[in-house]
């Protein structure tokens, strides 16, 4: 899958997961362009030299591990699915979703994908109209010169860091990555001096995750100057200062040396669906196989309930009062005998009659559909 988007999108509001200050690199009015595939991005700008350096200040800002910048001469040919030539000389490579999560992998296994892990900002120094001798490179800047004269000194080098491993199980033996539910654990890194802070990877469906950390970094989690965070939720739950900290000495150089933490699972909100004679909401015969009555909620996403009717959503408490507060939207989808794969939203479960204990789930029942409806 792949998507492209001309011009310099003054309304984008970004991802979720973005670095902060990232909307306003990419809202410049420099940027032309802009290519998505499987969560790799790359935007692209054609901007005067004093642009460039709005560019690299603004990318100075952002709240990253690296910042780095590279600086070649020539620009790649870079053409629209309807090639036609698209004219930049600066672009901003962001790796995120599938993408990064490929590339983390792969690097754990000692193979580079060559994706960065952190937001590059690439100059070419031929199509810019610039020496780059006018921009203003902070103190934290990784330069990396790879043009013909290679004259640039780098501020900053970029640390050298190593592999790190950790893992936990739930103690009621609960799966540690649920995709029927949309949950997902994720580790983020906090520095006491910052307010944003800095994500670091999320975690398989075995519970275990690795990340790279350099000496100095190991040394602020141990001196607690910085510390991680252990974030349980559904996709768009943001991380807090709040959640579970994941204990340094949890964290080992052996991949088949680790000790898991044991944690609580997650609070599921609970909810139950019947027809109207009491029998759970399955379909006999079904329209085709598969075919499932399921429940669809902002946030959550969509469940099937189980051979009882019952079903559990995870959202926070906040997201759960952000739905009741909303005007209540039909959610129950029936599949149609009719038309096949396609299922219509008919019925609403309100999310005020969701609960955190099972048996105090709130139960709605609704028409049994018959064939051909």
């Amino acid at each position: 899958m792949a998507e492209e988007r001309f011009g310099p999108q003054p309304e984008d509001f970004g991802q979720p997961d973005w670095p902060k200050g990232m909307v306003y690199l990419l809202r410049h009015p420099s940027r032309v362009y802009s290519f998505w595939v499987n969560g790799n991005e790359t935007f692209y700008f054609h901007a005067t030299p004093q642009q460039i350096e709005e560019l690299v200040a603004i990318y100075s800002k952002l709240r990253l591990r690296d910042h780095v910048v590279m600086v070649s001469d020539d620009a790649p040919l870079r053409s629209s699915f309807k090639e036609e030539k698209i004219d930049y000389n600066v672009t901003l490579q962001l790796v995120d979703g599938i993408a990064l999560w490929h590339a983390r992998r792969q690097l754990a296994e000692g193979k580079d994908t060559g994706l960065p892990l952190s937001p590059v900002l690439t100059i070419y120094q031929k199509a810019s109209a610039a020496k780059l001798d006018g921009v203003k490179w902070e103190d934290h800047i990784v330069v990396q010169d790879n043009t013909s004269d290679g004259s640039i000194k780098s501020p900053a080098q970029l640390p050298e860091r190593e592999h790190y491993w950790g893992g936990f199980v739930f103690d009621d033996g609960s799966p540690e990555s649920d995709f029927v539910t949309s949950m997902r654990a994720r580790l983020t890194l906090w520095e006491t001096d910052e307010e944003a802070p800095l994500r670091l990877t999320t975690v398989d469906n075995t519970g275990k995750f690795s990340a790279r950390f350099s000496e100095k970094e190991m040394q602020s989690l141990e001196d607690g100057t910085s510390y991680i965070t252990l974030t349980l939720g559904n996709y768009l739950t943001q991380p807090t200062r709040d959640d579970m900290r994941f204990p340094v000495e949890g964290l080992t150089k052996d991949p088949d040396a680790i000790d898991p933490l044991s944690i609580s699972s997650p609070e599921y909100y609970w909810g139950r669906l019947l027809f109207e004679d009491n029998t759970p909401p399955h379909l006999k015969p079904s329209p085709w196989p598969v075919a499932n009555i399921s429940i669809s909620f902002p946030f959550a996403g969509r469940v099937v309930p189980d051979k009882e009717g019952y079903f559990r959503v995870l959202l926070t408490d906040q997201q759960k009062e952000e739905l009741i507060a909303q005007q209540a939207r039909k959610n129950i989808y029936i599949p149609s005998y009719d038309n096949k794969h396609h299922s219509t939203a008919l019925h609403v479960y309100p999310p005020n009659m969701l609960h955190k204990e099972k048996d105090h789930a709130g139960v709605l029942r609704i028409s049994k559909p018959g064939e051909g409806e």
